[in-house]
């Protein structure tokens, strides 16, 4: 597919309609070659097939605590090409692939699924669309009772939510976040009433059920399509995101949620207006200990790639600073786009770029902090090969060795997508 097209596609978010062929299971039953450590080295571990295991990995890749890695994709899977949750498993040596659930699309139950896994291992997530009304739904996949726990073996899905439009919201773009009893917040880049600007809202759990609250409605002057993901403090008595557009120049807000105990207040913490400080936030936020929130706007900046940023708290207000302005080499550059920055502990920070890079489809970067500013490194350029992939549409994770992990949403060997790591050339931070 043409560099614009796909960028087009991802940038927009309409269904993509390549043709996937279906592969039999048994052939998804391949072990993959762990490829040896080096210096800073990437690997593919995974490339996506297009039949059963899904096509074009999309948004935040998710890892449960013994490494297994999650993902959903725009397209592939049954008959329908609707998408499918995946999983990858460690295993002697190599990746072990296993398909989760094959999403039915339609009024049955959604298409394109982003998921995350909680910590006792269900998956939850959301479809950007699909479901009896279009906008889609939030679901939870468990491995069958009632079936051998195998790579072979499909997980069993419970819709807990479908969006019907108007005040509920519509077009969840990102999974939910979970709290530490359960309950699932998210937001949805439409709907919410006349003004169609989004909404927040809280899935609450109460046993097997949950119930939907909606937390707060966007008008424009406050925000509008809150497409990409929250994030909540320890406690979550606050969730702070990003909007794409509103605000005072419709250039798109960070904002902040509190509960007061009797309800939930918004404060718009930063305004863009599209100068050198970039506009159209797309990715989602990352805090660190200090509560320094830290994001990214997809374009504009003095590289016009978009930037990375910083809001420091500081006496009940926030001061915004750009941290490093993107570099565009293509005529129509995204930056950072629908997964979350990635901090360590020594205040570095890791993100990917849409198609900015040397060969225009996409980039893996790292900011260290130097002397007051920040330090670019480009840690990998896509090529859109068999070899690696294009358009990291997601963000990267981090494990505790230092190891960086993504998808990205075309390329590799079966041009559907992979799943890639990125070895450190220097011991962990």
């Amino acid at each position: 597919m043409a560099q614009q097209q796909i960028v087009a596609s991802i940038f927009e978010i309409n269904l993509r309609t390549r043709t996937v062929a279906l592969i039999s299971l048994m052939a998804l039953a391949v072990v993959l070659t762990l490829p040896t450590a080096q210096a800073q080295t990437f690997n593919v571990l995974y490339s996506f097939t297009g039949g059963l295991d899904g096509s074009s990995p999309w948004g935040q890749l998710a890892m449960d605590r013994a490494g297994n890695f999650y993902t959903g994709t725009m397209e592939g899977g049954n008959d329908t090409g609707s998408g499918a949750a995946s999983k990858l498993e460690p295993a002697s040596g190599g990746w072990l692939p296993q398909p989760l659930y094959d999403f039915n699309g339609g009024n049955d139950d959604g298409v394109q699924p982003q998921v995350v896994v909680a910590s006792n291992g269900v998956v939850f997530g959301s479809t950007q669309a699909g479901g009896p009304s279009g906008c889609g739904i939030v679901f939870e996949l468990r491995p069958s009772p009632t079936s051998p726990t195998t790579a072979l073996a499909p997980w069993n899905e419970t819709i807990l939510h479908t969006f019907a439009g108007g005040s509920d919201g519509c077009n969840p773009f990102s999974a939910p976040i979970i709290d530490s009893a359960g309950n699932l917040y998210g937001t949805t880049a439409d709907g919410g009433g006349s003004n169609d600007s989004g909404v927040v809202y809280e899935l609450v759990r109460s046993g097997q059920s949950y119930t939907e609250q909606i937390l707060y409605t966007f008008s424009g002057p406050d925000g509008a399509v809150p497409g990409p993901g929250l994030i909540a403090d320890g406690s979550f008595t606050n969730l702070y995101g990003v909007t794409q557009v509103g605000g005072s120049m419709n250039d798109g807000t960070v904002f902040r949620l509190t509960n007061t105990g009797s309800g939930w207040t918004e404060a718009v913490l930063y305004n863009f207006h599209n100068i050198s400080d970039g506009q159209q936030p797309q990715a989602g936020l990352a805090m660190d200990a200090l509560g320094n929130l830290y994001g990214a706007a997809g374009l504009g900046g003095d590289g016009g790639d978009g930037t990375v940023f910083e809001l420091m708290p500081s006496g009940g207000s926030y001061t915004f600073r750009v941290l490093y302005s993107l570099q565009c080499n293509y005529p129509s550059c995204i930056g950072p786009y629908l997964g979350y920055l990635t901090l360590d502990s020594h205040g570095n920070i890791y993100g990917t770029t849409l198609n900015e890079g040397a060969n225009t489809y996409g980039s893996v970067f790292e900011l260290t902090p130097s002397g007051g500013s920040y330090a670019f490194t480009d840690l990998h350029d896509f090529s859109l090969g068999s070899d690696d992939g294009g358009f990291p549409d997601g963000g990267v994770i981090r494990d505790v060795a230092g190891n960086l992990y993504g998808t990205a949403v075309d390329g590799g060997t079966h041009g559907a997508g992979i799943i890639f790591q990125i070895t450190p050339s220097q011991s962990p931070k």
